[in-house]
């Protein structure tokens, strides 16, 4: 069985080994500083004498470590140099004592269950049995910064049976488990690699949360991780008040400032456009079975109020377009006394077009000139939408 080199000192970064097995895929040691994937950490890459280790998992209580097929050259009882991929193995290694330290206080404060844990390269889930309220992550946030900001021990060691002081684990029965415990704030049963205090991680921050079977799901960043993410959002936030002319801690307000002055101006556009149309529909004949305009530019929302607003006293049709000959018009069409869903595919079949809608009002597109599609319905009428 390897011996665990990483449960002695996480902070170990390289050690000499000898090769003891080479299952496909990889190579198995007599002792590694690699930690292979579990409780919800992923497991470590690095190098073993110059071949790239992309992974390392445990398979029936050994550690494998994965190498590509064309660099595995080793054979069994070579001697090999391990090397961890040290800034990645720290990161994790904050997130990891940063969750401890979050599940510890959940547990205190809430009395919660940590039900589920996930770390990957960026952030890091944690799940909780409990729902907690915007107000209470707020408070387990700032405690677990001040755990941070005290500077206190973390250690790991095997569980003395002589101490009977309880300590959480999601697993039950556990044989000779390793307990990690953070000085006046945990103590947990955890197989991985950890810092020695708490002042390593930095700073730890929520960054969303939502329900999750019955429970809780925060998702969070840690340590370096947690520093670059906010240099990410810093960066975008600057580029954003230097468009709006605010400080970064006045975009919010900044912002809903801009909606409500955009909401007001697309109030006024709608209104003047629906003046528009009805001046436009009081120079139109009333004695016309249809109403056919061609109005330029109009996306399909405001094709779609036109039609609306021109079939008053229209006994037939109105149809409104927009568009031209080479590219096809889009239209919509209603009316007050007629089912146009029914006159949908004899209007399409006559016009090369397409469209769809209920009973009242139908949108698509036509691809025939504009002097096809005036002469159509000019002479649609009668029982014609009868027989449509």
């Amino acid at each position: 069985m390897t011996q665990l080199l990483y449960l002695q000192d996480s902070y170990l970064r390289k050690n000499e080994a000898v090769v003891v097995a080479v299952p496909p895929k990889g190579i198995m040691l007599d002792k590694t500083c690699f930690f292979p994937e579990g409780g919800g950490q992923p497991g470590d890459s690095g190098s073993i004498s110059g071949a790239f280790v992309s992974d390392t998992r445990i398979l029936d209580g050994d550690v494998v470590h994965l190498i590509r097929e064309k660099e595995n050259v080793f054979q069994v009882g070579d001697r090999v140099c391990c090397e961890i991929d040290w800034p990645k193995r720290f990161e994790r290694m904050q997130a990891h004592s940063a969750e401890h330290i979050l599940s510890g206080l959940a547990n205190s404060i809430f009395e919660c269950e940590n039900v589920g844990f996930h770390m990957d390269d960026v952030i890091m889930t944690v799940d909780f049995d409990r729902f907690l309220t915007e107000e209470d992550l707020l408070l387990l946030e700032e405690k677990a910064n001040i755990c941070v900001y005290e500077d206190h021990a973390i250690t790991c060691q095997p569980l003395d049976p002589a101490d009977q002081r309880p300590f959480r684990s999601k697993l039950e029965d556990l044989k000779n488990p390793r307990i990690v415990t953070i000085e006046g704030i945990d103590r947990c049963a955890c197989c991985a690699p950890h810092l020695s205090s708490t002042a390593q991680i930095g700073i730890l921050k929520i960054l969303s949360f939502m329900r999750h079977r019955g429970g809780i799901r925060l998702t969070l960043a840690a340590g370096k991780t947690a520093y670059e993410y906010f240099c990410k959002i810093h960066k975008q936030s600057s580029q954003v008040g230097e468009i709006l002319a605010v400080k970064p801690t006045e975009i919010a307000p900044a912002v809903n400032s801009l909606i409500e002055k955009n909401k007001s101006i697309s109030y006024e556009k709608n209104r003047q456009f629906e003046r528009l149309i009805t001046e436009i529909g009081a120079f139109l004949p009333n004695d016309t079975e249809n109403r056919c305009v061609c109005l330029p530019d109009l996306s399909p929302e405001e094709l779609k109020t036109a039609a609306m607003l021109l079939k008053k006293d229209v006994r037939g049709l109105v149809v409104v377009f927009s568009g031209s000959d080479p590219e096809g018009y889009s239209f919509a069409m209603t009316s007050a006394f007629v089912d146009v869903k029914t006159l949908t595919r004899t209007v399409t079949a006559a016009l090369s077009g397409r469209g769809g809608g209920r009973f009242d009002v139908v949108q698509g597109r036509f691809n025939a000139s504009r002097k096809e599609i005036e002469t159509f319905f000019a002479g649609l009428k009668g029982n014609k939408y009868e027989n449509a």
